[in-house]
């Protein structure tokens, strides 16, 4: 892609698999979790509506917010303790 930055390249991958641009999905985030969404600021580039980039083409000022939403985003996804404990138990007694 001549011309576009390195931001919006990631841009574009990221706006092919990125699930959050969804009202559905966006309506299943705490609010604490839509912050971190708001925080990727992203401007379009003249002459690519479809493309966005960085104000300064920092990527790294994308890392902290996601890690945030990653992390929420697991914590809220991962099985129970008890639910773990069982599949461990289940698994144990299907290999004997």
């Amino acid at each position: 892609m001549e011309g576009i930055s390195d931001s919006g390249i990631f841009h574009r991958w990221m706006d092919l698999f990125w699930t959050f641009r969804e009202p559905e999905v966006v309506a299943l985030l705490t609010p604490e979790e839509k912050g971190y969404l708001r925080e990727f600021d992203w401007r379009p580039i003249e002459g690519y509506p479809h493309i966005s980039e960085l104000p300064d083409d920092d990527l790294s000022k994308l890392l902290p917010s996601a890690t945030q939403l990653l992390l929420s985003l697991e914590k809220r996804t991962r099985p129970s303790f008890l639910s773990r404990c069982w599949r461990k138990t289940v698994t144990l007694f299907r290999l004997q």
